[in-house]
């Protein structure tokens, strides 16, 4: 089911309720970028190098679309029933204090996107808004204040003054005409004839944020409280002032508190899809995704608050908002299942285990949402999140087979699943597969890696040729002058270092 802005709010409850319905839930994203320039990942990165790679391209770039699945085991089908959810987001600025979100696009990235058939404009048009939990906040307070202002204003005793009104600021020749000829507009408006029972209302021309602060104090001074001010935006997203005409004292507070509402409605559905990961969080519902440490980085960074510099600190905010999680990439690279597989991409993971050793596995769709057994759209987000729960369920069936007593259907709070829980996977990097968040990171050595500087002129057949006596090496580049070197062969690890080379060499 395709949810953005304009189908958002009437959904939502339905979302809610499909997510405190399931019995674990799949996501995946697709972002605007994956590669801060300059910022490579490479096999020797330490869990917290690659954290704060990665922790750049999370501040970097945004989610544009998110997909949930929410898988619900059925006892009497021995089925789940799937509901999948494609969304949607796009950053807003809602009111001229909301945040006005700057981010990246990876041309490679999008032109990608676009050939798997995301329509971008439709992202951009439909997308859902969001906002931090801390801009919500802030925003709410600015709110709150100015309402006590208003109410404040209203409740005093005023009444017009007389003489000829000027204008709070001084202003330029057609600006001060623009405020002359309003204000004989709502002269107009407001005289001789006018049915007292009448709500009617007069717009004034759209102008500028400063002209405007000047129209609302003047108004505010020549009328006091025989008018109601708003501001209001048209098609073209001109802003306006509009000024009403109340039929009593008891009309105008009643206008005000239902413009107050109206606003404080606004930041609510300006808070948009962050409402999402925040239901994900509270039901504490276990969380599947592929390769998903990226995923999880831009969502807290996104939906939930800026991401900690401190990797430790990252992995107990992890466990915070998401205290079940587990990694079908991570999965798939783990015994017994990387014995049977070939590739651990998703779209290849998922034709290998509908072969035996495993067994394709069985769904229900819920009426009225997509069918991707028949209607397949890999990168789009809904898709990859539904075969990820596939690959979910497949992968753990097939555990479930091979323990002792046998159990053909491993549900999501199987104990068969915990040496799983809870770590993210590393890509490319051998000796380091995981980020454990429920502990310590493993910790190998690496006294085969050295660490190179030399003169830029220096190329790889040169540093071949100084580690010829030990055997096949790896190189990864650090820049012109520098790169690691990994031998194959551990054990000549001391005698390479010994070896007395023209260039500085170091010990990693």
């Amino acid at each position: 089911m395709e949810i953005n802005r304009n189908n958002f709010k009437e959904s939502l409850s339905q979302i809610e309720a499909a997510i405190e319905a399931s019995s674990f839930l799949a996501i995946d994203t697709e972002f605007t970028g994956l590669e801060v320039h300059g910022n490579s990942i490479h096999a020797f990165d330490l869990p917290e190098d690659r954290y704060q790679k990665l922790l750049k391209s999370a501040k970097s770039f945004i989610i544009v679309q998110f997909g949930l699945a929410t898988f619900q085991y059925n006892e009497t089908t021995k089925r789940y029933d799937v509901s999948t959810y494609n969304f949607y987001i796009f950053p807003r600025s809602h009111c001229k204090q909301a945040p006005d979100v700057r981010f990246l696009c990876q041309s490679s990235s999008l032109e990608f996107l676009v050939s798997q058939g995301m329509d971008v404009t439709k992202i951009v048009k439909d997308g859902i808004s969001y906002l931090l939990p801390a801009d919500k906040q802030r925003l709410l307070e600015l709110l709150q204040q100015r309402h006590a202002h208003q109410n404040e204003h209203m409740a005093s005793e005023s009444t017009p003054p007389s003489g000829s009104i000027q204008s709070p600021t001084t202003l330029n020749r057609e600006q001060q005409r623009f405020i002359d000829c309003s204000l004989r507009r709502i002269d107009e408006f407001l005289g001789a004839g006018r049915d007292p029972r009448s709500m009617d209302w007069l717009d004034i021309e759209p102008c500028n944020a400063f002209v405007r602060k000047c129209l609302f104090e003047t108004i505010n001074q020549k009328y006091k409280l025989n008018v109601h001010l708003e501001s209001k935006v048209n098609d073209r997203k001109q802003r306006y002032i509009r000024v009403s005409l109340p039929r009593s004292q008891e009309d105008l507070q009643q206008i005000e508190r239902e413009k107050q509402n109206a606003e404080l409605e606004e930041l609510d559905d300006a808070v948009g899809f962050s409402k999402i990961i925040r239901i994900i969080s509270e039901s504490g519902k276990l969380v599947v995704g592929h390769n998903m440490l990226l995923d999880v980085l831009h969502v807290i960074n996104q939906f939930c608050f800026e991401l900690p510099s401190e990797y430790e600190e990252f992995k107990s905010v992890t466990r915070c908002l998401f205290p079940r999680i587990i990694d079908t990439k991570h999965m798939a690279s783990s015994s017994p299942i990387k014995d049977f597989v070939s590739s651990t991409t998703l779209a290849d993971l998922q034709k290998e285990l509908e072969r035996a050793p495993f067994a394709k596995v069985k769904i229900d769709v819920t009426e009225g949402f997509t069918d991707y057994e028949t209607n397949a759209r890999l990168h789009e987000a809904g898709y990859d999140a539904y075969i990820t729960g596939l690959c979910f369920i497949s992968m753990s069936n097939y555990i479930g087979s091979k323990s002792n007593p046998r159990c053909d259907r491993v549900l999501p709070d199987s104990p068969l699943l915990d040496p799983f829980k809870n770590k993210l996977h590393l890509m490319r990097i051998g000796d380091i597969p995981y980020i454990n968040l429920d502990g310590s990171d493993m910790s190998p050595s690496r006294d085969h890696v050295f660490h190179l500087t030399f003169d830029k002129e220096k190329k790889a057949a040169d540093i071949l040729k100084l580690f010829s006596p030990f055997g096949n090496i790896q190189i990864v580049w650090l820049g012109e002058n520098s790169a690691l070197v990994a031998l194959y062969k551990k054990d000549q690890a001391e005698k390479a270092f010994c070896w007395n080379f023209l260039v500085l060499l170091n010990s990693f």
